[in-house]
């Protein structure tokens, strides 16, 4: 991904939902992962988390 934040918009086009889904789904993610803390808002990094991807080229890993 391109971008740091989704937007409730952004998120219902990759997840294929409508707005109210969306906003759920968002609500959801923020309940466990939160960066931002900025209401419609959402760190794609928050996003990847909660599902458990894994990128190669991934901006905010934990290189430890």
């Amino acid at each position: 991904m391109s971008k740091d934040v989704l937007t409730i918009n952004e998120l219902c086009k990759l997840l294929g939902c409508n707005y109210q889904l969306g906003a759920r789904k968002m609500r959801e993610i923020k309940f466990k992962h939160d960066r931002l803390h900025e209401r419609g808002k959402l760190h794609v990094q928050d996003y990847l988390d909660y599902y458990g991807i894994k990128c190669d080229r991934y901006r905010y890993e934990n290189r430890l």
